[in-house]
C-alpha cells in the first residue's frame, strides 16, 4: 500500500506538534506520567493538548 507523499507530510506534522506539546505541558506544570494518570483533570488537560496539536497540524497542513 502506497502513502501520497502530502499525507505522510501531514503525519509526520501531527507527530511533532504531538511531542512539543506534551514537552511543554510537563515542563509548565512539572508532571510525570504517574500524576497525569491518576488526576483526572490533568489527563483531561493532556487529552485537550494533543487534540489541539492534531487540530494545528491539520490546519498549517
Amino acid at each position: 500500500m502506497f502513502f501520497d507523499e502530502k499525507y505522510i507530510l501531514f503525519l509526520w506534522k501531527v507527530y511533532i506538534f504531538s511531542i512539543k506539546c506534551i514537552i511543554v505541558l510537563f515542563e509548565r506544570y512539572n508532571l510525570s506520567m504517574k500524576k497525569v494518570v491518576s488526576d483526572s483533570e490533568k489527563c483531561k488537560l493532556f487529552l485537550t493538548c494533543l487534540q489541539h496539536a492534531a487540530a494545528s497540524a491539520r490546519w498549517n497542513f
